[in-house]
């Protein structure tokens, strides 16, 4: 044989040594990479204490797509949204919010029409979860600014479920990101009437970082407990501080809960609005809170004090579980605008 032959044989043995070192080093990280994100799924399911879903972690990574992985949700996967609701906001200094999927459809609709009186609806940006919906309101009005993020969940969602709270992390990151382009944030939700448009009484209260309701009625002792559901977030230094700290902090506690199945009950764990309070004591800011006898909770709706001690300018349809059961009770109450053929009735 020739030297030079020899010479080949002796480098093709090299990297034949070389390939099989790769593949077993490949082999080795791929294990520990596997035994850490085995150990992470098993710490969550310790510390949650929820039952372990594989379909749970199956949708948080991707492979079934149910929940997204709410960590790699960054303010640039909003683009589309802080792009209209940037076009509102030159217009109207502010943009009102609202997010719904297609469980939400009919007391989203209801509230349009409720308001459609009012001017608010030119400054309020729906933002759509899923396309069915999306589509539905284009065609049934136009002339709604409606936007599309989609974000997997299902349509029917109960207060206390992780399907429910998955869904507020989602709410809260994209106004996050709607704070930190500069936009002052209206946060309101269907399951509500209104009487008059409350942002006549907000003028009074413009320097202010955040405006808030009470989540008690007027037959209780203000506790201080926010309403998630209604709120004007004025996109200052310290707003934005204080919303991202929440954004954080609900993260956090909701990575506890990837494998847990989407309807176990984890009672007020998630809840936003608990934990913005519970920041708020934390923080200094310039937080004025509407008066309890004009914007008013659900116990309206239970209790006769509360309806002969309030003069309400919006009612929260709340403490009641279940959007049919609001449903029902919004029209036993004459407070439904939406007509069995889909169309509003005339507002006066």
């Amino acid at each position: 044989m020739f030297v030079s032959d020899k010479k080949n044989v002796n480098s093709l043995s090299m990297k034949l040594y070389n390939c099989r070192l790769s593949k077993n080093r490949q082999l080795i990280i791929g294990s520990v990479v596997i035994s850490l994100v085995l150990f992470v799924l098993y710490y969550n399911v310790v510390t949650s204490g929820c039952n372990f879903s594989l379909k749970a972690v199956f949708s948080q990574s991707g492979l079934h797509v149910r929940h997204p992985n709410l960590s790699n949700l960054r303010i640039r996967d909003y683009i589309n949204v802080t792009s209209q609701a940037y076009l509102l906001y030159q217009q109207y200094g502010f943009v009102a919010t609202q997010f719904l999927n297609l469980g939400y459809l009919n007391l989203t609709k209801n509230w349009i029409c409720n308001v459609e009186c009012f001017g608010v609806l030119q400054s309020t940006l729906l933002i759509v979860s899923d396309v069915e919906t999306y589509q539905h309101l284009k065609k049934w009005n136009p002339e709604l600014n409606v936007v599309l993020e989609i974000f997997g969940s299902p349509n029917s969602m109960r207060f206390g479920e992780v399907d429910y709270y998955r869904y507020g992390l989602f709410r809260v990151r994209v106004i996050n990101a709607i704070l930190r382009s500069g936009i002052s944030v209206f946060q309101t939700e269907s399951d509500a009437v209104w009487f008059d448009d409350p942002m006549t009484y907000f003028n009074q209260y413009n320097n202010s970082d955040l405006l808030v309701m009470h989540n008690g009625c007027a037959d209780m002792e203000p506790s201080g407990a926010i309403n998630g559901g209604f709120m004007y977030l004025n996109a200052t230094s310290q707003t934005r501080y204080v919303w991202s700290r929440l954004t954080e902090e609900l993260e956090y506690i909701m990575d506890r809960y990837i494998t847990c199945t989407g309807n176990m009950d984890i009672g007020i764990k998630g809840s936003e609005q608990m934990i913005l309070g519970e920041i708020l004591k934390r923080h200094h800011l310039r937080v004025r809170w509407l008066p309890i006898n004009r914007f008013v909770c659900g116990f309206w709706y239970m209790q006769e004090e509360v309806r002969r001690n309030t003069s309400p300018i919006v009612i929260l349809n709340n403490y009641i579980l279940g959007n049919d059961n609001k449903e029902t009770r919004a029209k036993h109450w004459e407070h439904w605008f939406l007509s069995n053929d889909g169309k509003c009735t005339p507002c006066s």
